[in-house]
């Protein structure tokens, strides 16, 4: 069965247009002809053609539409579609005589013959989704690190509202229950009469695998169809060329593309044949002006084993190619690898949608399709409001992979898409380590049954410890400890209705301790973080944010006293501050750092080691980060280590008071929590909570932290 074309547009209209003199400058010169891309190929549509110009000042004066009809009044044809932005050309039919003239215009820059492409279809179901578990592995496995998986995917949640997907494939079926009510109004370029509906399943495949309820990865996401591809995934490059155009035109802020085109040419009759590699141009112009739009565009590496950059379709410079892995890490067996390609994630057996139900598939359009839900979720934070695609590009291979994991990937990359837990400050930090009067660490933590449980080293600097006692009251959350002036421990904690409470140690080294006194809900609001610091006046101060992100303190009324002051607002930014981490100055001034909303890292400290007075705070440069700790080292400055959102942690050291270095790799230890203390001999001791709540150490050594190793127990995630 022969291919249909879509209708063209009528032929110019016979009214003679005047030569600006811009361009009757152009039209007087010579010029040897281009040649004509992909001409008598068997994909080749007969007498269709796709003409680029050259960017000069006729066309920036009077428009690529004026100059595409100035062309066809002077050398014949139909004119077509007009690309001002996806391509600066147009379409037109007209003889190879006609396009032997064109081609010899000293206008045009570059001319192809109209090539017939398609895209990979969806096979038939394997396997309904309601036998896959809480969470598919490939959700599961973009979300943590390493390996084994967790039977659960995280996400922030944000969950990318307000954020649009526009899926350049099949179009999409609107009425599947995992993408219900979040469909937007699209494009169509396919002239059968079905609109943006998806007749073929892999356009409703993409938009489930990026933005499903069940199946995505951004789950409040719009998708929006942009229809090329006919119900057998075949489609014309004029078609896709008109797709972009759309999108570049109408697309709404945040937005990102995902489109998929695999190395697939069809003759005449519907029959594949393989692609003439000169016919890439076109879809690597397309893609460049997108991003030269301000438009990130995700599209898939192909399903050949072959090098992603020898690809017929082509690699655009500025695209992201996303290869295809399997549950063990490795590459997908027929997805394409090579340089060209940036990340890679899932997509190997993966549950997905299509637009007959669901199934069990296998090719790198999902694998695109899910980086393209990973941009959607951190596109719809505050901070990326004004980020570029090269923005975009470079957070997922700095920020949101896992890097070394994968094998059998030859000379690619090797990066693994990573996510990151959920939200980036939904619950309190559940440990906490300070000094006890002998030069051991206490760490102390909270329990999956919301009990508050304690350990000692075994000796100074061990990385050793003594079994675990267990507090009779739950109902526990979130801690902080610190050191008083005689040695003993004092814990700050706060219960799941807010209140924080403390209480101390009898004597130093102690298991006797003080009642726990209540310190209420600091200015009526529930509090959410607590951090203890030991000021020059030798009284604990206490540090607490709380829900709404207000940052307040107290101080003991004396030195090691069960008593307290009042709750004062500590008003040094009109930020929102989710989480705190304290340490000290070598003069003794407290060092405050608090994360915001977004994972920003903000510094302040005390201008007088005994006043309460506070520079006002200042962002860190760098990228941001989930949970922070904050501890003093052997030569006197302090080093942060951050996890970032995919749950690696990092570290970086003060180099004065008011400049750090960057952040450099702590070992790899996918962590939720960590906290960080230094040891009797100023070795920093770092000890984390992973996502099942095991709990994990490095003590460094050097000016270096080796592999982590576990401690016995587990505290809350």
């Amino acid at each position: 069965m022969a291919l249909s074309r879509k209708p063209v547009l009528a032929a110019v209209l016979a009214a003679a247009l005047l030569l600006s003199g811009a361009a009757a400058q152009v039209a007087s010169a010579k010029h040897p002809p281009v040649p004509i891309v992909a001409a008598g190929a068997r994909s080749a549509v007969p007498d269709s053609y796709v003409v680029r110009l050259r960017d000069t000042e006729a066309v920036r004066e009077d428009g690529v539409k004026a100059r595409a009809e100035s062309l066809v009044k002077k050398h014949g044809g139909t004119l077509g579609e007009v690309w001002a932005k996806a391509l600066r050309g147009f379409g037109v039919t007209m003889s190879e005589e006609q396009a032997r003239d064109y081609a010899s215009d000293p206008e045009v820059e570059y001319m192809e013959q109209t090539q017939r492409r398609g895209v990979a279809t969806p096979e038939p179901a394997m396997a309904p989704a309601g036998s896959q578990t809480p969470a598919s592995w490939a959700l599961d496995r973009i979300d943590q690190h390493l390996r084994p998986l967790d039977n659960r995917y995280s996400y922030d949640e944000s969950a990318g509202e307000g954020v649009r997907i526009y899926v350049i494939h099949t179009g999409i079926r609107a009425s599947h229950p995992d993408l219900a009510g979040r469909v937007g109004q699209g494009a169509n370029f396919i002239f059968d009469g079905r609109g943006t509906d998806d007749c073929n399943g892999g356009g409703t495949m993409a938009a489930g695998a990026a933005a499903g309820t069940v199946h995505g990865v951004a789950k409040r996401a719009q998708v929006v169809p942009v229809r090329v591809f006919d119900c057998r995934g075949l489609t014309f490059t004029d078609s896709i060329l008109s797709g972009f155009e759309w999108v570049i035109e109408n697309a709404v802020r945040p937005g990102v593309v995902t489109f998929s085109l695999n190395d697939l040419c069809f003759d005449g009759s519907g029959n594949e044949i393989p692609c003439t590699p000169e016919g890439r141009q076109g879809m690597i112009f397309a893609q460049e002006a997108a991003f030269a739009a301000g438009i990130a565009v995700v599209t898939n590496a192909g399903d050949h084993q072959i090098d992603t950059c020898a690809r017929s379709s082509g690699a655009a410079p500025n695209a992201i190619y996303v290869g295809s892995t399997t549950i063990s890490d490795t590459k997908a067996p027929t997805s394409n690898f090579g340089p060209c390609l940036t990340l890679w994630a899932p997509g190997e057996n993966v549950p997905v949608i299509t637009h007959t139900g669901t199934a069990v598939l296998s090719n790198t359009t999902i694998a695109a399709s899910i980086v393209t839900g990973a941009v959607a979720l951190f596109m719809s934070k505050p901070e990326f409001a004004d980020a570029t695609p090269a923005d975009i590009r470079d957070e997922l291979t700095h920020h949101r992979s896992t890097f070394d994991v994968l094998s059998g990937i030859g000379n690619s990359p090797n990066r693994l898409l990573h996510t990151g837990p959920e939200g980036l400050f939904t619950v309190g930090d559940s440990l906490a380590l300070t000094p006890t009067g002998d030069g051991r660490l206490q760490l102390t933590g909270a329990d999956k049954n919301g009990k508050l449980v304690n350990a000692r080293q075994s000796s100074p600097n061990s990385t050793s410890w003594e079994p675990w006692t267990t507090s009779v009251t739950g109902d526990w959350f979130t801690t902080g400890a610190g050191t008083n002036s005689d040695g003993r421990t004092a814990i700050g904690a706060i219960a799941t209705s807010g209140d924080l409470w403390v209480r101390q140690q009898d004597a130093p080294n102690a298991n006797r301790w003080s009642r726990w006194s209540s310190l209420g809900r600091p200015g009526d609001q529930a509090a959410t973080r607590v951090a203890m610091a030991h000021n020059n006046s030798n009284r604990l101060q206490l540090f607490v944010t709380t829900d709404t992100g207000q940052l307040y303190t107290n101080a003991q009324q004396s030195a090691g006293s069960d008593r307290w002051g009042v709750w004062r607002v500590l008003q040094l930014t009109n930020l929102k501050l989710r989480s705190i981490a304290v340490s000290n100055l070598p003069d003794s001034r407290i060092a405050l750092f608090g994360l915001d909303d977004t994972g920003q890292i903000w510094y302040a400290r005390q201008t007088s080691p005994t006043d309460n007075n506070w520079t006002t705070f200042v962002r860190l440069p760098g990228f941001n980060v989930t949970s922070l700790a904050a501890a003093r080292n052997g030569a006197g400055t302090i080093e942060l280590i951050g996890v970032d959102a995919g749950g690696q942690a990092w570290r970086r050291v003060q180099t004065n008071e008011t400049t750090w270095t960057d952040w450099t790799t702590v070992p790899l230890k996918t962590l939720r929590r960590v906290a960080a203390e230094t040891n009797g001999n100023n070795r920093i001791h770092l000890v984390g909570t992973d996502n099942f709540g095991n709990i994990w150490q490095s003590l460094s050594s050097g000016g270096a932290f080796p592999a982590w190793t576990q401690i016995p127990g587990q505290l809350r995630p």
